[in-house]
């Protein structure tokens, strides 16, 4: 096991940090991305959410990725990373961990909005192995895009990826989410703890 430490940023707690100022004039998040001995990351869904917030918070994610400062993360990525390490299971895993995800905010939310990936995990078990990751993310994309805004897909997001870079043995997973009951309550209610 890796002894990095991954910091994952949420909307919230990116946009929050941003807007809040130091008495010297500083950024709250310039100084937490700071903090020395962590690797800081999100989900690319924060960047969607964060131009919803405003252009400014965006612009300094931007700058951050360009600078290598945090890692921005998509789910052709993710799904890259499983796909190169177990081949088509990588994609089943993928939408167990969507899955799992989705749980804490209902119990109905991943069959209401990702029905399609629940029938191509069905496909896959029953021996279909065609499916591509480009093919999968569109789909994933698309069921994204029919959960529309303001329905925690951030926070969903930064769960898979904590899963997944959890899973794939990359360090100790940090979570910093804004201070909310909704984000607090899925960080609890998810199966595989994290810190």
């Amino acid at each position: 096991m890796s002894t990095n430490k991954i910091a994952l940023l949420d909307t919230g707690f990116t946009n929050k940090m941003y807007i809040s100022m130091q008495d010297d004039g500083h950024r709250m998040i310039d100084q937490i991305v700071q903090i020395p001995g962590y690797r800081f990351a999100c989900h690319a869904q924060i960047e969607v959410e964060l131009d919803r917030h405003g252009e400014s918070a965006l612009r300094w994610l931007q700058d951050k990725k360009a600078a290598g400062d945090i890692t921005v993360y998509s789910d052709v990525e993710l799904l890259e990373k499983l796909f190169s390490t177990i081949g088509v299971l990588g994609i089943v895993m993928y939408i167990d961990m969507l899955e799992q995800s989705c749980e804490p905010f209902s119990a109905k939310f991943f069959q209401t909005y990702y029905q399609p990936l629940r029938d191509l995990r069905t496909e896959i078990f029953s021996g279909d192995t065609t499916h591509t990751v480009e093919t999968v993310a569109q789909i994933v994309a698309e069921c994204d895009e029919a959960v529309g805004t303001d329905n925690n897909l951030g926070e969903i997001k930064t769960y898979v990826l904590a899963q997944i870079l959890e899973y794939m043995g990359e360090g100790s997973i940090f979570l910093f989410c804004s201070d909310d009951k909704g984000a607090r309550r899925a960080v609890f209610e998810l199966r595989n703890p994290l810190q």
